[in-house]
């Protein structure tokens, strides 16, 4: 790269005005500050928090099975009766007031497992949801990555598309100057306003890619990382997997990492669990139950008794519930285990699709620095032979698109290597940040 800088006027100054915008901005924004935005502002990211405390509530729903239940009842009822008085044939009606006040505490004792085998689908469960906050996380590390470095290639192609509108403004002048000396045809002069339309209309289009990118990039971070101006300071990606390990060790690393797989082995736990639980359903469930009752049919009360029991409940039959709980929770696990098999193959391509195309960014990186060195030399000696007279307006032209293209092809790649390699930390299962967990 230092080759090329030394033989690339243009690109020197283009890192300049990049340098210089950056230090008018009012705010630098690293990568790192903007995934720390990220994980405090996302609002997906908020919505699985909020799952996850979901799940963590009903984990303790399902234990308070284990705690006595304490309840409270006040109850009135006002009876009416009609009466029947065989001497006469008058009827009589008979109406009767009842109030009661009445507290109890009732305790599971035993049902054969199915209250623990609730507890233990609730914590599966649970586990699950972690797991999905986890792989949300960093997804979002990910996006965020991809976005940042999206907005600086944006940036880049930009301030050469100015570069060469600048240039195509100075090669019109110089037409139209060597048009009215004579020297060159009117043709020249033509195909110079031609090519600063098309310059403008390039500008016009990189400029549209670079808003539409920085919208892109604030949605994932929730909110602007600025109240003012901000610019995003350009930076390497540094990273947490080796790309020199082979593509075996890393799809075996990917397997072992992907939280995806132990949320789906967490829910295959969860529904194995549930499993046992509809199958308890058919057995007893035993109870202990004590009261303490005021009644009476008028205020104050005046009556008090107490009664103290253990009760047995065995369903004997359900019309059929039992069975389709039983059957729903089969086809659930089945289902479950399948797609972890899915899952596996589908980490393994994504894997192999990450690391070929990291590869083949690299050796693409490779071969636009030559042709960039290339195309330079290429539009200086053009540039010669169009001052000299040797030349038409033809081949400046195409030594200048060249040039353009290859410097826009260089800075595609080298961010797209940037975001290839966060799609492989994604894919393996690793990230050099992760949202810290006071964030949840």
């Amino acid at each position: 790269m230092s080759n090329i800088n030394q033989n690339i006027p243009l690109l020197i100054s283009g890192l300049i005005i990049f340098i210089l915008s950056s230090v008018q901005a009012s705010e630098i924004i690293t990568l790192k500050m903007a995934l720390k935005i990220a994980c405090e502002k996302n609002p997906l990211l908020s919505v699985s928090r909020s799952d996850l405390q979901s799940a963590s509530a009903r984990v303790i729903q399902a234990k308070a099975a284990y705690y006595p239940q304490l309840n409270a009842s006040i109850r009135t009822n006002r009876n009416w009766r009609e009466l029947n008085n065989n001497s006469s044939m008058n009827n009589n009606n008979e109406i009767t007031d009842n109030y009661a006040i009445e507290l109890s505490v009732s305790q599971h004792l035993f049902d054969f497992g199915k209250t623990s085998a609730q507890v233990e689908s609730s914590q599966q469960t649970l586990r699950a949801f972690e797991k999905s906050y986890e792989i949300v996380e960093k997804t979002l590390v990910r996006d965020v990555k991809q976005a940042f470095f999206e907005v600086l290639k944006q940036k880049q192609l930009v301030i050469v598309a100015k570069e060469n509108l600048e240039f195509r403004n100075q090669q019109l002048k110089q037409a139209c100057a060597l048009y009215q000396k004579g020297l060159r045809p009117k043709i020249d002069l033509t195909r110079g306003e031609v090519d600063v339309s098309q310059a403008k209309l390039n500008l016009v289009i990189v400029e549209y890619g670079q808003k539409d990118a920085i919208i892109a990039f604030e949605k994932l971070l929730g909110a602007s990382p600025a109240s003012e101006g901000y610019s995003l300071l350009e930076a390497s990606n540094s990273s947490a997997i080796t790309t020199t390990l082979s593509l075996d060790d890393l799809i075996q690393t990917a397997i072992e990492n992907n939280p995806e797989i132990d949320s789906l082995k967490a829910q295959s736990k969860a529904a194995e669990a549930a499993l046992f639980s509809a199958r308890r359903n058919a057995y007893p469930g035993l109870n202990a139950n004590c009261s303490y009752i005021y009644d009476g049919d008028s205020l104050p009360l005046d009556d008090q008794h107490w009664k103290v029991g253990i009760y047995l409940n065995w369903p004997l039959f359900t019309g059929f519930r039992q069975t389709g709980q039983v059957n729903e929770t089969k086809s659930n696990l089945n289902k479950l285990n399948a797609m972890l098999e899915h899952l596996k193959l589908s980490i393994k391509q994504a894997v192999s699709k990450a690391y070929f195309k990291l590869k083949t960014n690299q050796e693409t990186i490779t071969n636009a620095e030559i042709s960039l060195t290339q195309a330079s030399e290429n539009l200086a000696i053009a540039q010669g032979r169009y001052r000299a007279g040797i030349s038409d307006a033809i081949e400046l032209n195409a030594a200048q698109v060249l040039y353009t293209e290859s410097r826009s092809t260089l800075i595609r790649a080298t961010f797209e290597r940037h975001k290839a390699l966060a799609e492989l930390e994604f894919a393996v299962g690793v990230n050099y940040f992760e949202c810290k967990p006071n964030c949840r």
